[in-house]
Formats: C-alpha cells, structure tokens, sequence
C-alpha cells in the first residue's frame, strides 16, 4: 500500500470527528483499564491541533470503576491477543493459601459487576473460568508458550442457554414457574426485562402468569428468579429448581 499509493502517515482527524471522539472516550470512561483507552487517545491526539473539547457522555454503563483485579484487564488483553500462555496465582475464598495457575487465555467476560477470564488448561479441551478479584498475583516475567487458538471457541453461542457465566457446558432445560401480580410486582415489568432470551410468558388469569424459559439450570438462574420474590410464585418446574428456589 505504500509503494502504490505513497502513504507516509495517518491521516488526520477532522474538526466534525474530533468532539465523537471525546464524546465516545467519555462514554467509555468507567473502562479507563482497558486498551481501547489509549487507541482513543492516540486517534485524538492526531486531531486538528486546537482541540476543542466538546465532547460529552453520552452512555452511562452500569459498569462499576472499583473492580477488584482491574489491574490485570490491560496485560490479560493483550495476552488473549497474541495467544500467549500466562501464569498467575489464584485463590477461592475457602482456601487456605493460593495456588499456581498455568492458563491459555481466550476471552475476558463481565458479568454481575465482576471481570472472569475464560481459558483452558495447556492439553484439556475444557474451558474452565476464574474471577479477577480472586488472582493474586500475575507473574508479569513468564514468558509463556504461544497457543493455537481454537477456532470453533463462540462466547456467543457458548453462553446462549445460561443465566450468568458458570455451567456453560452442560444441557439446558424447559424451566417454568407462575407468578403472581400485585401491586408490589409489575408483570409487565418482567416481560421488557427478561430472565433470559428464551423466556416466553403466558396469561392464567388475571392475577397469574406463567413463564417459561429454556435454560441451564445454575445458581445464577436461582438468584434471578428468586428476584421476583418466592412468596409470589408458584408450581416451579422442574422438581430440582424448585428445592434449590426454596432452599430445601
């Protein structure tokens, strides 16, 4: 491209660009850890040199900016890109003492108001998850093998039947329950913010709904149901979900 078209810089960004620039940095702001900052920066820096800042949020993300482990986002990033293998020190909360944690990095996940890193172990086929706020210690000199990356890994379709982030290989299930509506609880409410992709509600009578979802049945999908209040609910199906509802 530059023997053909001698192209010897970037080009400037225009006076009109410029302020969406800012204003789209501004909306990313809660994300200041992640690289996306700095792209953006360069590419206003490259602006017209008076840089007038007009820009202004125009999106408020629920994103929290006190994450812990926010501190890992940039160098995980980065590793995830260049399929390079990291070692870390991680620790569940009911260990005594951390442990070493040899991992091929594919993907960094939000969810709930926490960072999870997505990898597989070096010759397992299973993708295993590790929240951010439970790394210890990043061993920042390893330097890790490069992994082939495997092409068929879909965040999208790996999280399709799930409520959360856990529990994404196993099969998902017709779930259903009824719910009451009163006036402490707006059924409309329920159907424009939907458990799940899958939901579907269906009228019993005036005071009931029953909503059926096809889902992988996880604590993530209990702690969401059990937003609607137990006490307003009703025939939960299957028997399973029904015990780890009612905490039986």
């Amino acid at each position: 491209l530059n023997r053909q078209y001698n192209v010897v810089s970037g080009s400037e960004i225009g006076d009109k660009n410029t302020p969406f620039l800012v204003s789209l940095q501004k909306t990313l702001s809660k994300y200041q850890t992640l690289p996306v900052q700095e792209e953006l920066e360069i590419l206003i820096n490259r602006s017209v040199p008076n840089l007038n800042d007009e820009g202004f949020m125009i999106i408020d993300f629920e994103t929290a900016d006190h994450y812990e482990g926010h501190e890992f986002l940039n160098f995980l990033y980065y590793k995830i890109a260049e399929c390079e293998t990291i070692q870390f020190q991680y620790q569940k909360f009911s260990w005594p003492a951390p442990k070493e944690v040899e991992l091929q990095p594919y993907l960094l996940k939000e969810y709930a108001k926490r960072w999870y890193l997505v990898g597989r172990w070096k010759g397992s086929e299973q993708f295993v998850t590790y929240p951010l706020d439970r790394i210890t210690e990043i061993n920042w000199e390893y330097e890790g093998a490069v992994f082939e990356r495997d092409p068929t890994f879909d965040p999208h379709q790996r999280w399709q039947n799930c409520v959360g982030i856990f529990f994404a290989d196993h099969k998902p299930a017709q779930v259903s329950f009824e719910l009451k509506n009163n006036k402490h609880l707006n059924i409309e409410y329920l159907k424009t913010a939907k458990i799940h992709a899958s939901q579907k509600e269906k009228l019993i009578d005036e005071e009931w709904i029953q909503v059926n979802l096809r889902v992988v049945i996880s604590m993530e999908l209990v702690r969401e149901i059990r937003k609607w209040g137990v006490h307003n609910m009703r025939n939960i199906k299957p028997k399973k979900l029904d015990k780890m509802v009612r905490f039986e």
